[in-house]
Order: C-alpha cells, then structure tokens, then sequence
C-alpha cells in the first residue's frame, strides 16, 4: 500500500478525486458499493478508506433499490443535476408540491438510461440531491413531493383554490383540460382533475369525446341543440363560399344566437373556442382545423 505521508501531505479531498477517477474509468455501467467493493478498491488504489472518507464518497454516488449504484456525474452533468433540484424547488415554492412524473418528463431525455431506467429510479435520484425537507408520497398511485411544513391535504385545498381563481379572473369562468395544465405544469391532468373534483364545489368539469372542460358555476352552459346550430351555420357558410375562419364562426354564431357568443360564454381564448368547435361538431363530412381554417377532411 502507498505510504501517503511519505513525500507530501494529502488531502481527504484528494484522495476522494483519485478514488471517484478510479471508479469513472472502471464502473461506467454501474457497481456495488458495499464492504467487499469499498475494501478492493482500497486495496486497488492504495488509499485507507476511513468512515468520513467513506460518507463523503457516498455523497458523490446515486444507488438504486436494487444496490447498482453509479457515480452522479455519470448520470447527469453538474448543470442538469442543478436543473432538476432548481425546477422542483421552484414549484415547491410556488405550489407546495409536485408530481414527480411531471419532473421526470422534463430531465428524462437527457439523463443516463442505464442508470435511471423509470420513474422510480429517477424519485430515488432526486432524493438524494434534494437538500430540503420534503415528504415523497404516493397518492392513488401518483408519486408526489410536498414540504413537510404541510400535509397533502392542505396543498390540495390551497390549489383548488387558486384553480377557481384564475379560471374565474384569468379564463373568464371556463377553461380546458390541456390549458389548464400549462396554467399548473407541475401537476397530471390525471391529478387536476382529482384536485378539482374533491376538493372544490365551485367548479364543473364536463367531458367530451375528444376534450374536457372546467367552468365555474356561474359560467354559461351550451345548450344541448347547438351542435345542429354549428352544423347549420357552417353548410350556410359552404353555400355562400365563406371560409370557415374562427373570426368567421364566431359572427355568424353570434348573429344566430344574438349575443357576441365568446362573452356570453366566456370564451377568452383562441385555443379554447377552435376547441369548443371542433369538439361540438357532430356532421358530415368531417372536419378540423387547418391553417386557420375549420375545413372539411376526407373521411
């Protein structure tokens, strides 16, 4: 064994770097780092592996539930590892929670797949950078993280709230599924609608065959003929040879139902009105949206 002390004295910190080189170049694909392993690698690069030494080496390595374990530079660069723990924080911050797999989805194609293989692997990568108290539990099996300065209930409670909110203030009463989701990214829709349906009385989800909606209760309800009432108004505009343009579909539906139709049903959005339209179009042939065009498609 090298005698160390013998020309210079050398750091914890160097011995650390040779040690974690040492597994870099041998241990790519994963390794065990348990007492057998800890004493050939001693053995192997000389160096007494002491229990401080030991500890802070274990700082430096992610071990999966089945013991493979992998150097974290090998499963992510120092700037992506940052970007993780930066993200989650930041919704911690702003919601008090998150859902893992939504973490996941962003960082997933950039991390090494031979060390994180799923979901799980990934929530066990993150615990061990995360450096804040946190709860990790599973809810109707979604993965979630909370603070431990509150209890699942009482993030659920506070988001439903802000839902209500900003589909109120922000959305004019009504709001879809998928904006919905980019309102609140750190959630599933899976888990939004979870949220809304029991732990909010002051909201209405409605679902349709392609799409679902929220809206508050006091927001305006389509009535059950204006699927015929969309199919009437766009063959009269194919008579009159008039594109089928959203500004075009919304006069002409606010001149048949004689009110401006995205106020009176508090439609604000672009995306939300092509939504309502395509998903309320039940005639032949088929259509969809196209270039700012509700055109007809080939069956």
């Amino acid at each position: 064994m090298r005698d160390y002390f013998a020309s210079r004295p050398v750091s914890n910190e160097d011995r650390l770097e040779e040690l974690l080189a040492v597994l870099a170049k041998d241990s790519a694909n994963g390794f065990r780092f348990d007492t057998v392993a800890i004493k050939q690698l001693s053995e192997r690069t000389g160096i007494w592996i002491d229990t401080d030494l030991r500890d802070t080496l274990k700082q430096r390595i992610y071990r999966r539930n089945d013991g493979a374990c992998f150097l974290l530079d090998s499963v992510a660069g120092e700037g992506l590892r940052e970007g993780v723990t930066d993200k989650a924080d930041e919704w911690l911050d702003e919601y008090g929670f998150f859902e893992i797999a939504e973490l996941y989805k962003l960082y997933s194609d950039n991390l090494n797949e031979l060390a994180i293989r799923d979901l799980d692997d990934f929530r066990i990568f993150y615990e061990h950078l995360n450096k804040r108290p946190i709860h990790c539990i599973t809810f109707k099996g979604i993965k979630i993280v909370h603070t431990k300065t509150t209890t699942r209930d009482e993030v659920f409670t506070a988001l439903s709230k802000r839902i209500i909110g900003a589909t109120r203030t922000e959305f004019g009463g009504f709001i879809d599924e998928e904006t919905l989701k980019k309102r609140f990214p750190s959630i599933s829709a899976e888990l939004l609608s979870n949220i809304v349906r029991n732990h909010s009385d002051e909201l209405v989800k409605t679902e349709t065959s392609k799409s679902s909606f929220y809206r508050t209760l006091e927001a305006p309800v389509l009535s059950d003929d204006f699927p015929g009432l969309l199919s009437e108004t766009l063959r009269l505009l194919d008579d009159l040879k008039i594109d089928a343009s959203e500004a075009v579909i919304h006069t002409a539906l606010s001149l048949k139902l004689g009110v401006n139709f995205k106020i009176a049903y508090s439609v604000p959005h672009q995306a939300t009105f092509k939504r309502i339209i395509a998903d309320n179009y039940k005639d032949e042939p088929k259509r969809k949206w196209k270039s700012g065009l509700f055109l007809r498609v080939a069956n």
